[in-house]
């Protein structure tokens, strides 16, 4: 296991707090309207729901990366695996650079990916709303399942990751490690919406972070080529 993927992943999970508030948090925020006045005050109960709404997306996100990492497992049988290695890894920071363009504001034509997944949400959605309003925090969690499988370029881009994985565990750690590291936000978003919306709408904070994003795709592109130099040795292409 490659755990720099994981790394990145985690790191692409809390980097997109910006994004997820702007994606998911009026969701998050319905979802702690629509429960009764008497759990929305009581903080602990609160955080039961909040905490069961996220697992529940979370969850989702693993069945993804398990799915793009055995996808990724038979693109390494077809390419071989170092070539097949090198060419997903190479793909995949492509891709993180675009998104750190996007978080920055430069790239706003990014968020066209989002696309590839409105047919399966249209048909997703209007399921996800017998869970709602939800009377416990098992609702909430089969909400979250639901919720998961929302339109998202930041998470298809770690699933482009889970796919260079090159395995179905890997993927779906890939992806679970991505949900961790949008769970602080999303979580907090349950408690205190807008004043988190209020601090984090900054074009100067969005730009940093997609900066940060940027080096992070250099970085891995650098790694990637390192990498296909280690293979070709082991292998004794070299």
């Amino acid at each position: 296991m490659d755990y720099s993927l994981l790394l990145t992943a985690l790191g692409l999970g809390l980097l997109s707090s910006l994004h997820c508030m702007g994606m998911c948090g009026g969701i998050a925020g319905a979802l702690t309207l629509s429960l009764p006045p008497e759990k929305r005050d009581d903080k602990s109960i609160l955080a039961w729901y909040a905490f069961a709404y996220n697992l529940g997306r979370i969850l989702t996100y693993g069945i993804a990366g398990a799915l793009a990492g055995a996808l990724g497992s038979g693109l390494l049988f077809v390419l071989g695996p170092t070539n097949g290695l090198y060419i997903l890894r190479f793909l995949a920071s492509v891709f993180l650079l675009f998104v750190g363009l996007y978080m920055a504001g430069w790239l706003p034509s990014y968020a066209s990916i989002e696309h590839m997944g409105r047919g399966l949400w249209q048909k997703v959605q209007p399921l996800s709303q017998t869970f709602l309003p939800a009377k416990s925090p098992l609702q909430a969690l089969f909400y979250g399942l639901f919720w998961g499988w929302m339109p998202c370029s930041l998470v298809y881009t770690s699933l482009i990751w889970a796919t260079a994985s090159g395995g179905m565990i890997e993927g779906l750690l890939t992806m679970i490690m991505f949900g961790l590291g949008t769970l602080p936000i999303m979580v907090a978003t349950s408690f205190f919406a807008g004043t988190l919306l209020g601090r984090l709408k900054s074009p100067q904070l969005r730009q940093k972070i997609g900066i940060f994003i940027i080096v992070l795709g250099v970085l891995s592109l650098i790694y990637a080529g390192q990498l296909a130099d280690s293979l070709c040795q082991t292998c004794g292409l070299k």
